[in-house]
């Protein structure tokens, strides 16, 4: 077994779907059992599958969107993140900068085209949906008049734990997710419902 030639972290994911089981993960991948046994090892999944059995202790659905929404609100902030980077790095030119920028020139002439900006703005709008769908902002979950909207509050704390590493490179999401689910809250903060 190359592990350079597998996706190991699809394998994982297919590993925690089968709680652990190599069989059924190997058989569901195409895959040689003492391989992905292997990898278990190697990567210490065992623990992973337990700790993840121990955060969907309760009442597992809850727990499942909770981490489906802070995962969703790190990759999200990301997003935003280096798009963010782009927005200043135009802002940072001046007019006719961003005119040569957006006009492109071939042999029939040159054509002036928003598009890029389009698409920075539609990107821009699309993370702006992913973190108010993960912190229940949507127009649907938004608490009525005399609600307080106690899911949307426990999901919006369990995220505010996970901002607080979503800025770690080199990690993918759901990692920073785990981790987080298992810290204590800042101290400001009252621990999740």
């Amino acid at each position: 077994m190359n592990k350079n030639e597998l996706d190991v972290a699809s394998i994982f994911e297919h590993f925690l779907m089968f709680n652990g089981d190599a069989d059924k993960t190997a058989v569901a991948l195409n895959l040689d059992p003492q391989d992905v046994r292997q990898l278990a090892i190697v990567e210490r999944w065992q623990d992973k599958v337990e700790r993840w059995n121990q955060v969907r202790q309760g009442d597992s659905q809850d727990a499942q969107v909770q981490i489906n929404r802070a995962v969703n609100f790190v990759q999200s902030h990301r997003m935003r993140s280096i798009l963010d980077k782009l927005v200043t790095e135009l802002s940072a030119k001046d007019a006719s900068e961003l005119v040569e920028l957006l006009t492109t020139h071939n042999a029939h002439g040159s054509s002036f085209n928003t598009r890029p900006l389009t698409d920075l703005v539609k990107g821009l709008e699309a993370c702006q949906a992913m973190t108010q769908r993960a912190l229940g902002d949507t127009a649907d979950e938004r608490p009525d008049g005399n609600a307080k909207g106690q899911k949307g509050s426990s999901i919006a704390l369990m995220v505010m734990q996970a901002m607080s590493a979503a800025d770690k490179l080199g990690i993918d999401s759901a990692a920073v997710v785990k981790e987080q689910l298992n810290a204590p809250p800042p101290a400001h903060l009252p621990a999740p419902a």
